[in-house]
């Protein structure tokens, strides 16, 4: 990650009116990515480093940082090539700090997608995110980490479930948010979102309506890259017993929804269990018919 690293770092240094602690945990990298770390965590008493002794990947990196700092008010999440605008934080802090701070609540934003040059291309979401209710963030993944901002109680829950085996660390804060707290979606952008060929995930620099439905269609032959019912059963699993008794039924359904043919039909016909994109909505209730959400 070193050619974009500074400029990063940088712009979160330059917050305005928050005071910021950067903690970065380097997952085993082979360039010179620790001797720009170590210049900084010299530099910057709010820099602190973390040495992982073995690769965890980027959700496990992420997951190891989300459940073991949570002494802070508010936490975000940073990826290591993009650029913050210097009112990012405080933007979601002034949302985030209204909610109720007994429930997991999260903010999460547009994002100008630029080239490695920094030249803006488009925007993310061109309309708003297919939320239809708290169960959307189960079968789309609207909210991208590196623009979330969330509160106190939802890293103190991340601590006491410790996920590790989650799709991706993001979904799981978005779904917990979801069911428990409060979810804030900001449609005004607060971060360049730098999109090069190393980038582990991303959002294609210019995409048509016929490709998108291209990439739908063929995901329907990847299963392993289908954790719908893997992801609600780790949350079933995890939360049962602060969940309502709808909830226990939507979210258990969908966790046993490779089971057999009655169970598929008890998602496929549950409206809940949905978002407002037609197209994933369709993809989504293909995958369970087939045994493969």
């Amino acid at each position: 990650g070193e050619k974009y690293l500074s400029e990063q770092i940088d712009s979160i240094l330059r917050q305005k009116d928050v005071e910021v602690k950067l903690v970065i945990r380097d997952d085993g990298s082979s360039d010179g990515t620790i001797g720009i770390l170590q210049a900084y965590e010299k530099e910057h008493e709010n820099v602190e480093i973390i040495v992982g002794q073995k690769n965890l990947g980027a959700c496990g990196s992420f997951f190891d940082l989300i459940c073991n700092h949570t002494d802070s008010d508010y936490f975000a999440l940073s990826d290591q090539d993009d650029i913050w605008d210097d009112d990012k934080l405080i933007k979601a802090v002034s949302v985030v700090s209204k909610f109720p701070a007994d429930k997991p609540a999260l903010y999460f934003s547009n994002l100008r997608v630029v080239d490695e040059n920094m030249n803006v291309c488009r925007m993310f979401y061109d309309n708003r995110p297919a939320i239809k209710n708290r169960y959307s963030g189960l079968i789309d993944t609207f909210a991208t980490g590196c623009t979330m901002l969330y509160n106190k109680k939802l890293a103190e829950l991340a601590h006491e479930a410790h996920p590790t085996k989650f799709s991706m660390h993001d979904a799981w804060l978005l779904d917990v948010a979801s069911l428990f707290g409060r979810v804030y979606y900001d449609s005004k952008p607060h971060i360049s979102y730098r999109q090069h060929e190393n980038n582990v995930i991303g959002a294609r620099i210019k995409i048509s309506k016929t490709e998108q439905l291209r990439n739908h269609f063929n995901r329907l032959f990847r299963p392993d890259i289908h954790p719908y019912s893997d992801n609600a059963q780790i949350i079933y699993e995890q939360f049962a017993g602060a969940m309502s008794q709808h909830d226990r039924e939507c979210i258990k359904a969908l966790g046993d929804s490779r089971g057999n043919f009655s169970s598929r039909c008890k998602v496929i016909l549950n409206s809940d269990l949905a978002t407002k994109n037609m197209s994933r909505n369709m993809m989504f209730r293909i995958l369970v018919l087939f045994g493969l959400a």
